[in-house]
């Protein structure tokens, strides 16, 4: 079996790469507590929605209680008002559309942000233990040197030759679907992106 000795630049690169993930974990775990404030905020605009569209109900249920009793000559009723009622009605109806596509693009990226982290935290559990398998394999061949040089038992040679053979299948099925999840993840990200223009184009639209 043909093994070579890593090198000292193989040793570092897999020594940042184990660095690679544990930043890589503290990122998603800060994503994590954002992604909790977006659907806090997701809910919170919703609510608002819900109570401006009760307000909008009841404005027309006023508008038009107004309009039936003004008819009476002798009703009290103030004729300035039912015009600034109307008025604040045809404001709040337009508000209410742009604060329900607001929470609605908002609820969407909090949705979408979520799925993103999810596909994030498969890759970097398959990564981390890439990073692991190549380190053991690292590890391995370094021991599997030493016995050859020490001319070892031929047995002994062997297991060693045996591990490094199964940890060499490990990698290349982990670096498969490593990659793989990048794919997803990217795809994700894409996906992502698409929500936070969404938002974007919702903010520029929105007002009270």
């Amino acid at each position: 079996m043909k093994v070579h000795m890593p090198s000292k630049e193989e040793e570092k690169l897999i020594k940042l790469k184990s660095d690679y993930c544990d930043a890589l974990e503290e990122v998603i775990s800060n994503e994590q507590d954002q992604h909790r404030l977006f659907k806090d905020l997701a809910k919170r605009l919703q609510k608002t929605a819900k109570s401006k569209r009760e307000l909008v109900n009841i404005l027309e249920k006023i508008i038009k209680a107004e309009e039936i009793a003004v008819r009476n000559p002798t009703a009290e009723i103030d004729k300035d008002e039912i015009r600034t009622f109307k008025r604040s009605l045809e404001d709040l109806s337009v508000s209410l559309q742009n604060q329900q596509e607001f929470s609605d693009a908002f609820l969407d990226l909090a949705n979408q942000l979520k799925e993103f982290l999810k596909k994030k935290e498969d890759y970097l559990d398959l990564y981390s233990e890439l990073v692991k398998k190549t380190d053991k394999w690292q590890s391995f061949s370094m021991k599997l040197m030493k016995l050859r040089n020490k001319y070892e038992k031929e047995s002994k040679i062997r297991k060693v030759e045996d591990k490094i053979s199964d940890i060499d299948s490990d990698i290349g099925r982990i670096q498969n679907q490593t990659d793989r999840k990048m794919d997803y993840l990217m795809d994700e990200a894409k996906a992502l992106d698409r929500a936070w223009l969404r938002l974007k184009n919702a903010i520029q639209k929105f007002g009270w």
